[in-house]
């Protein structure tokens, strides 16, 4: 039987925003996402030592690109906004930003509390996967809204 530890678990909170990728046909989304979940479920494996590895290069690498990408959501997110205002859109950027920093502050707060692979940490280690995955997911349903209101305009002309 497999026995995985509870942080690969809470990697699946990235599952919905995977998927949302396959449906939007958003492939750098889907291989950035799929690529965290990947080398941070070797690095989050139960038999793991405290030393880095290689693994965890490629996860810290895995992360930047998964920033970078949110990042560049947010900013095509806002831009639309300053021209077509939507309530709806705004709830998911608004909802994307808070989960950003609760991802941010769990981050920060599972390196001060407790020892390494301690209950208090990998709780705010999983609290910190929950927002991060929760987070992209509102982004892309925004981006979703986006451009379906995109094609709607293009499809009437």
């Amino acid at each position: 039987m497999l026995n995985f530890h509870f942080l690969q678990y809470t990697l699946f909170f990235f599952i919905p925003a995977i998927l949302l990728c396959i449906k939007l046909k958003r492939w750098i989304g889907f291989f950035i996402l799929v690529s965290n979940f990947v080398c941070s479920f070797i690095v989050h494996r139960i038999n793991r030592k405290e030393e880095s590895e290689l693994c965890d290069y490629c996860d810290n690498y895995a992360i930047y690109l998964w920033i970078f990408y949110n990042i560049y959501l947010v900013v095509k997110i806002t831009s639309n906004l300053k021209t077509n205002k939507n309530i709806i859109i705004l709830c998911f950027i608004i909802l994307s930003l808070c989960s950003a920093y609760l991802t941010y502050y769990y981050n920060k707060r599972r390196l001060i509390i407790g020892k390494w692979r301690s209950k208090e940490r990998n709780i705010n280690h999983g609290l910190m996967h929950f927002f991060g995955g929760i987070g992209t997911l509102f982004l892309l349903l925004a981006i979703n809204k986006i451009d379906k209101k995109c094609s709607i305009k293009l499809v009437s002309i």
